[in-house]
């Protein structure tokens, strides 16, 4: 009787993050949304970061990075201390537990303590980029402190073994800007939806003869909330019984009623009640600028299969036009156009769970296998691979 093979190890990543509450997706707020996710799916993983998360999931293990604070250099200097110190507990946990098979980098910044772990412990190294230098500055040339966050982010794709874009417009600049080949780059959505939020929300609107238009972004002048409203209010006049939802991140309510009843919209505006997702019950979303806000809002109308109008300064590449939703111009006229059409001749939208963290998960571990499939390892499968290509 053949003895039983023993059991495939279970994988083992460490997740690399500092905060940045600043940027417009904080690496550390992302590192533990993704802990949580990588854990439900059997996966051990340590967090390493300078701080911890409040919501973050108990059973997630968490080491404490404390850097000293650079006193010149700026930004740059302060992530080259933060990685070394950084590189220092990352060794230290690798010998108190076990090596890890992968260590990911959240952000540029911890970047190096990622590329150092490849070197130095023989794991492979995976960086995320939420964005880029030039999506962050608008520039790639620009101040001493700018040129130097390029050269880091070059170094990461250079050497890391793997590279996740959290759009594909970060990947389609991780290529212009230095290089990076389809074959490094997977995209993997970096803001997205609880498995609950894929489900379309039970019906929590009455029933009305008009469409109902939501707004997914960013309630303020540059998340285009003003260019929503001279839509809507172009709309209302050739469409009886129209109505809206804001369904704003952050919500506030009180700013939101103020800036709809000073355009008189007052009477348009929909407050849906019960749970669930409000852009479930929409016709139609709107998401008018680029935000991170914005590209959630994206993710929300597509888990539960409702139409979208983007504009093409907002993240359009989030949108296959003409199968779930379709692009305009930043302005009134072309968006009120756009609208028309899709209320006209709706598109068959079924809901869509690509932007839900179980789903980001299968993804994700699927990329973490194939790393290192060429060494021979072989690990613990807690989801369907097949699943992920």
């Amino acid at each position: 009787m053949k003895p039983d093979s023993p059991a495939a190890p279970v994988l083992r990543v460490a997740l690399l993050a500092h905060s940045a509450p600043e940027e417009p997706r904080d690496p550390l707020a992302y590192a533990v949304e993704l802990g949580g996710a990588l854990q439900e799916a059997g996966v051990q993983v340590h967090l390493l970061a300078d701080r911890w998360v409040g919501d973050a999931p108990p059973s997630l293990p968490f080491h404490k990075v404390t850097a000293p604070v650079a006193e010149a250099g700026g930004v740059v200097a302060s992530a080259r201390a933060y990685c070394a110190s950084l590189v220092e507990v990352l060794g230290r946990v690798s010998r108190d537990t076990s090596p890890f098979h992968v260590v990911h980098a959240c952000s540029w910044m911890t970047a190096p303590a990622a590329l150092s772990g490849r070197r130095h412990g023989g794991a492979r190294a995976v960086v995320t980029f939420l964005d880029t230098v030039f999506s962050r500055y608008g520039q790639v040339n620009g101040d001493r402190a700018t040129a130097q966050i390029r050269n880091l982010e070059q170094q990461a794709v250079r050497e890391a073994d793997l590279l996740i874009a959290g759009t594909d417009a970060v990947r389609q600049e991780l290529a212009w800007l230095y290089g990076a080949s389809s074959a490094q780059v997977r995209v993997a959505p970096c803001d997205p939806l609880p498995a609950a939020d894929a489900r379309p929300a039970p019906e929590s609107l009455p029933r009305r003869a008009g469409a109902v238009i939501g707004f997914g972004g960013c309630w303020s002048k540059a998340g285009g909330s003003d260019l929503f409203l001279d839509a809507v209010r172009q709309l209302s006049a050739g469409q009886p019984g129209l109505r809206m939802v804001i369904a704003a991140d952050p919500a506030n309510p009180t700013r939101v009623e103020a800036d709809v009843r000073r355009r008189g919209l007052g009477d348009l505006l929909l407050v849906p009640a019960g749970a669930g997702d409000p852009l479930a019950a929409c016709d139609l979303v709107v998401v008018p600028a680029r935000t991170s806000v914005g590209q959630r809002g994206i993710y929300r109308a597509r888990a539960a299969g409702v139409l979208v109008v983007v504009t093409r300064t907002g993240p359009a590449e989030l949108v296959r036009a003409g199968r779930d939703g379709a692009l305009a111009f930043p302005f009134a006229a072309s968006l009120v156009e756009q609208i028309k059409i899709m209320l006209a001749h709706p598109l068959a939208c079924t809901p869509d769970d690509s932007f839900t963290w179980p789903k980001v998960t299968i993804n994700l571990t699927a990329y973490y296998r194939e790393l290192l499939a060429p060494r021979g390892e072989h690990f613990e499968n807690v989801n369907d691979v097949a699943r992920a290509r």
